[in-house]
């Protein structure tokens, strides 16, 4: 029931929110970008990169794949977060694309799966964007990155990492990663959300990292607490 009710929504989103309010015409192409947007959410995303993967199979007009793009945009399909730059002109050359709905990536993507960390890291967006308005992702030189950095009023006040869970596999990653931003903006502790029961906390290179349940943090931030704020470095 719940798969049929996610399908009508979807075919609502294509058929009326942006065929007949943007007339397309090429709805196999937009089914196809569709298909290619919750493939990649939680990824790094380029609509370049888009066009050079499927011209060969297609005769794509450039301008008409951006006008697609922006379309499923407009209506709230899906949401860009850009990586974060103190150049404010550079914020969006890089940035990554997360459904706004997690039942179609869970549906369509990860169909007879558990959660994965990318559809986690896609509710922990969704969840992030209903009380921060200023939120990007961290990437350092040495390809260290940062799910998400939260900034109010100018300030950067959180970072974010999420994972399914830790394992000695991926331990050294996340902690690097989360670490990496917390030099970067001058904070005292970071947040490692996954799918764990309990909170735990640990110390890496005298920064406090909190490993937090999702359960948590859902329950945090509606109740209005967020997940923490530090001193942060303005920009």
């Amino acid at each position: 029931m719940k798969k049929d009710l996610l399908k009508d929504y979807l075919d609502m989103i294509i058929y009326k929110d942006v065929v007949e309010r943007y007339d397309v015409r090429n709805t196999h192409l937009l089914k196809i970008i569709i298909q290619y947007l919750l493939s990649n959410c939680a990824s790094e995303f380029s609509i370049n990169r888009f066009i050079k993967k499927f011209q060969h199979e297609y005769r794509l007009n450039k301008e008409t794949v951006f006008n697609y793009f922006s379309y499923l945009e407009d209506v709230g399909f899906m949401h860009y977060l850009p990586r974060f730059s103190f150049k404010i002109h550079q914020r969006y050359l890089v940035k990554k694309v997360y459904i706004a709905d997690n039942g179609f990536a869970q549906l369509f993507v990860f169909r007879g799966m558990q959660i994965s960390g990318r559809l986690l890291e896609n509710l922990v967006f969704t969840e992030l964007l209903k009380k921060y308005n200023h939120i990007y992702y961290f990437k350092d030189d040495k390809n260290y990155e940062c799910d998400f950095i939260v900034s109010e009023n100018q300030s950067v006040k959180q970072a974010i990492q999420v994972t399914h869970s830790m394992s000695e596999k991926n331990r050294d990653r996340e902690i690097r990663g989360l670490i990496a931003a917390l030099k970067k903006f001058n904070l005292k502790k970071g947040f490692i959300i996954t799918t764990a029961d309990k909170q735990q906390e640990l110390i890496a290179d005298a920064y406090k990292i909190h490993i937090y349940p999702l359960w948590k943090f859902l329950l945090d931030l509606g109740l209005g607490l967020g997940v923490g704020v530090g001193p942060g470095i303005s920009f």
